[in-house]
């Protein structure tokens, strides 16, 4: 079994690498595969699992440090004023 993530896999989705990583579940619960290929099997979806974690906690940090920057301001701006962009007349 051939093992496409020794490449550079940088270019690929997110998605991407989720649907892989849920065909390779699905082959492991389909069963009928070696043991030697269950084996490798499981160690793709491994790595798989590892690399959309570390995409997940990267997304995470990212939103953080929006938040950090630019989301305090605007928290506190429509904690301030709740109706900011609230127009009576739109009420008609």
């Amino acid at each position: 079994m051939t093992n496409n993530l020794e490449g550079d896999n940088s270019k690929e989705s997110f998605e991407d690498l989720l649907a892989r990583l849920d065909d390779t579940v699905r082959k492991l619960e389909t069963g009928g595969l070696s043991l030697e290929q269950s084996t490798d099997v499981y160690e793709q979806g491994l790595k798989l699992a590892r690399i959309c974690s570390e995409r997940i906690a990267t997304a995470e940090l990212k939103i953080t440090k929006i938040r950090n920057e630019y989301g305090q301001n605007i928290g506190f701006e429509t904690q301030q004023n709740p109706e900011v962009g609230y127009d009576e007349e739109d009420q008609a």
